[in-house]
């Protein structure tokens, strides 16, 4: 085992007996605290709402007499009153605030439903002072007034014994909190000598067989009011105490054998003892009646003894729980006391040695000796680290020599140019690289100051270059770019990186290492240039355009872009997200624009996709894939708003295939929705295919010689607008030239064809057209045929053939064409 893992277990084993240890102590102080505070605040309250009761006690009194007499009801007692009730309403709110606090303690204790009952008396009494204040000055109040407050105060008085009595009840659960059980057994004991009193004195007259004297009546009712008082505080203490078999059996033969039986035979008796009456059972009957209230009054006294003991016993039991466990973990506490010590001496102090005398050879150089293992623990461990440094100290030895040989080999063939200078910035060494880049033909520079090089463009070139030596000795190291001349004069930028040659150390020498990277500056600045045009280029581009690398992330987006795709972000903002990432920011409907091919499925090249951005915008969306040679370098999306072509294409078709006066479909557009429907009449025979109607305006060149053309054309279309709303949604109707309509009825039989073709030339009928030239009645001719399996010029001809023979017929009516006869038609529809 570890030596970590021992002393982690001995602290934790210290800490869990000591958190053992303090918790239970912490529980018990906590319950004694609260059993204190709580005894404290019932014995305020009980203090204070005795005065309180004394003091409505008085009120009561004095508002009686004033209200009995209330021409006696002068200054003075007006005064008397007023203070009463101030008494009362100081010590009601005292007494609120100790009820509050103590509810507030215990919100389940019976104090809550107690104090609602004194705080709804108080509010009753408030009600009543204002009622009995106007009649004392004089207004009309009720007959019963002295008699109603009297009661409503006595039952105040008496809820405030009953918070004084629930006040002593104990906090459930806390053991220090039933010291009102003394307090009980005294009320019981009261009960019990007071009944046993009227036992007497009853017993005495019904066996001298003599009626109740006035004395007699005086000691029973005042033994009456001492035992129904006692009874009522007992009954409110007992119905809150915790449940037992016992105490519920002793409640039952309290309420049975004294509430119920008890006081029906003593009310019998005493009736008749006033009365004069005989008595309804013997002196050994009522002895024994009597006895048996007497003793369940007893029993419920020993039940309440025998649970008051059982709770000391348990108080008992917990306290010397407590002193057992103290006294446990202080044996505990000793013996690992004394294994820590042991341990502390045997996995410590013994390998410290061991390891201070190994640390003493390695410092003084000697590492031939080596070191043992020892246990397997933290010490263990690091002699063994000891071991490793020791050995590793001999390898670094042995590696340093080599090193400090291919290092001089190395520093000559190095692409990078390297120097040495001393803190005055003498040359102590230069590379070969070095010495090509910056001495002239056999030229020595070592020995040299830099000063004297003509290495620097300018003197602002010089001072920022002392910047950069000032870091160099503040941090150790420093790296930047700076342009120097070299030996032919050309302007070379390097990559300079120093170090001091000993860290720490500002005064020491200086490494510095110059990598060219002339060609680099050069290609960043004509990047730069092409960097500026494109962004010139997105910013003026008509639409939006993303640019994502090879592995999906984005590399630049213009302003239109983020306009486009509905994002409410600055468009360098998208730069650096995946694809993934741009596509959760959008709607499901914009992500799809996004898709990418399947690369599963070849190598497209490139692709164009129109999208609906809401009802007025169609976009176009060019995706472009990036290749260099063969290899994918990234892909390009350009967004084109193609809204006003598109616009201008709907309405070409709409003019293609609407006729312009009716603003129905013209014969084309009308011919190619039969041929649909009779071709889906071919594929479905088991269903109903549909019906044909042709359409002809009865004597409409009339019309047009009597009105002329316009009036006739507001004819045209009012039977066009007629045509429209007399067909079902799915229906369509088409202008075929002239005065010649024609209509699809879809997935409709012929007879319910005909009944629609019916309603058509009826409503038609019934409305005349308005024109400039006044109502003008309108009359049509339907034929009708359905959408059999043959082909549309077939369906044509029956349906024309249905026309001509309406027409023939008499104009005005509907004539259906029948297959069983073509040469006979069926008959007309007037």
């Amino acid at each position: 085992m570890t030596l970590r893992r021992t002393f982690f277990m001995l602290l934790g084993a210290f800490a869990v007996l000591s958190a053992i240890a303090g918790l239970w102590q912490l529980a018990d102080s906590r319950d004694k605290a609260a059993a204190a505070e709580w005894i404290d605040l019932t014995a305020r309250l009980s203090d204070a709402a005795q005065r309180a009761g004394a003091q409505l006690a008085m009120e009561r009194g004095l508002t009686a007499v004033m209200l009995a007499r209330p021409a006696d009801a002068g200054g003075r007692l007006q005064v008397e009153l007023r203070q009463r009730r101030a008494a009362v309403d100081a010590l009601h709110a005292q007494l609120t605030a100790l009820a509050d606090e103590l509810a507030r303690r215990a919100p389940e204790h019976p104090i809550v439903a107690a104090l609602a009952r004194v705080r709804q008396d108080r509010s009753q009494i408030e009600r009543r002072r204002t009622e009995l204040d106007a009649q004392l000055q004089g207004s009309a109040g009720a007959p019963d007034a002295a008699g109603q407050w009297v009661a409503l105060t006595t039952r105040a008085i008496e809820n405030l014994e009953g918070l004084i009595t629930v006040g002593m009840l104990p906090l459930r659960d806390n053991l220090y909190t039933y010291a009102s059980l003394p307090v009980i057994k005294d009320l019981l004991f009261t009960l019990a000598e007071h009944l046993g009193r009227e036992r007497a004195l009853l017993g005495v007259a019904i066996a001298q067989g003599v009626p109740l004297g006035e004395a007699d009546q005086t000691l029973l009712w005042t033994h009456r009011v001492v035992a129904t008082h006692a009874r009522r505080r007992i009954e409110v203490i007992v119905e809150h105490l915790p449940a037992s078999p016992a105490l519920s059996r002793a409640r039952e033969a309290f309420a049975q054998d004294l509430l119920l039986h008890y006081e029906a035979v003593r009310a019998g008796v005493y009736q008749n003892g006033v009365e004069g009456l005989a008595y309804p059972l013997s002196a050994e009957q009522w002895y024994r009646e009597a006895s048996r209230g007497i003793d369940a009054v007893t029993g419920l006294a020993d039940a309440i003894a025998a649970q008051s003991a059982r709770d000391i016993e348990r108080l008992r039991q917990s306290a010397r729980n407590t002193l057992g466990l103290l006294a446990l973990i202080v044996v505990i506490l000793t013996a690992l006391f004394a294994l820590a010590m042991r341990t502390l001496w045997r996995r410590v102090l013994e390998p410290l040695k061991v390891l201070e005398d190994a640390a003493r050879r390695i410092s003084d150089g000697d590492l031939a000796q080596p070191l043992a293992g020892g246990r397997d623990d933290e010490f263990g461990h690091l002699a063994r680290t000891f071991e490793q440094m020791r050995q590793a100290l001999l390898d670094d030895i042995a590696r340093r020599e080599a090193d400090a040989r291919l290092r001089s080999v190395l520093l000559d063939r190095s692409a990078a140019a390297i120097a040495l200078f001393s803190s005055d910035r003498e040359i102590l060494h230069l590379n070969d690289r070095a010495q090509a880049l910056f001495a002239k033909s056999n030229e020595n520079l070592v020995g040299r100051k830099v000063s004297e090089l003509d290495l620097h463009l300018s003197e602002a070139h010089y001072q920022a270059l002392e910047q950069h030596y000032a870091t160099l000795r503040n941090e150790g190291q420093v790296r930047f770019e700076h342009p120097l001349r070299d030996a032919r004069g050309r302007v070379r930028w390097f990559d300079m990186q120093a170090a001091l040659n000993e860290p720490g150390n500002p005064d020491s020498d200086v490494v510095w290492t110059l990598i060219d990277i002339t060609d680099r500056r050069e290609a960043e600045a004509v990047l730069a240039i092409e960097r500026q045009r494109m962004k010139v280029l997105l910013l003026r581009f008509p639409g939006g355009v993303l640019l994502e690398d090879a592995a999906g992330v984005v590399v630049t987006a213009n302003q239109s872009l983020c306009d486009l795709l509905a994002l409410d972000v600055a468009a360098p903002s998208l730069k650096g997200l995946t694809h993934a990432e741009l596509c959760r920011r959008l709607d499901e409907t914009r992500a799809g624009w996004l898709h990418l091919p399947d690369r599963g499925h070849g190598r497209e090249k490139r692709r164009i996709i129109e999208v609906s951005d809401g009802p007025e915008r169609t976009l176009a969306i060019e995706w472009v894939p990036i290749v260099g040679g063969t290899e994918p370098m990234g892909r390009v999306w350009f967004f084109h708003d193609i809204s006003e072509r598109k616009q201008r294409e709907t309405e070409l078709t709409r003019l293609a295939t609407t006729d312009t006066l009716t603003a129905l479909p013209n014969r084309r557009s009308f011919m190619a929705g039969l041929e649909a429907a009779a071709a889906d009449a071919r594929r479905h025979p088991e269903r109903s295919g549909g019906v044909l109607l042709m359409m002809d305006i009865d004597h409409f060149k009339r019309i047009n010689d009597t009105w002329g053309h316009p009036v006739g054309d507001v004819v045209l279309q009012h039977v066009a607008q007629v045509i429209r709303s007399s067909l079902r949604q799915a229906d369509i109707a088409g202008r075929l030239g002239g005065e010649e309509f024609g209509a699809v009825l879809y997935a409709i039989d012929l007879k319910d064809g005909e009944a629609l073709a019916e309603r058509l030339r009826a409503t038609l009928a019934d409305t005349p057209a308005p024109t400039a030239a006044g109502n003008i009645d309108v009359r049509i001719s339907i034929g009708v045929a359905p959408l059999t399996g043959d082909d549309t010029s077939q369906i044509l001809s029956y349906a024309d053939k249905a026309l001509y023979a309406a027409k023939a017929a008499g104009r005005n009516r509907v004539w259906v064409w029948s297959t069983s006869h073509e040469n006979k038609l069926a008959s007309p529809v007037v």
